[in-house]
């Protein structure tokens, strides 16, 4: 548990350094606009008339693709097991 007097100090610290910041870094005098504030953006919702697109059916490019990516993931794995102290 802490003692009364370090309790004591920390808040004294905390205060040296609230007041330190409010020196260093003075709030800002912020103007306020005049005349009625700005509407309120409006929300968009999707119509309902409109269907969502199934999702597509993958190419032979991304089909080609994926088999790259997996051959070097293979690849590796092969190399760094078949370079690596047994």
């Amino acid at each position: 548990m802490f003692r009364r007097e370090t309790l004591i100090a920390l808040r004294a610290r905390h205060e040296a350094y609230r007041i330190a910041t409010d020196i260093q870094y003075p709030p800002a005098e912020v103007e306020r606009p005049q005349g009625p504030p700005q509407p309120v953006i409006p929300q968009m919702f999707l119509d309902t008339s409109e269907r969502i697109s199934p999702r597509r059916q993958p190419s032979l490019r991304d089909l080609t693709a994926l088999g790259v990516v997996i051959g070097l993931i293979v690849l590796t794995y092969w190399v760094c097991w078949f370079f690596s102290p047994h």
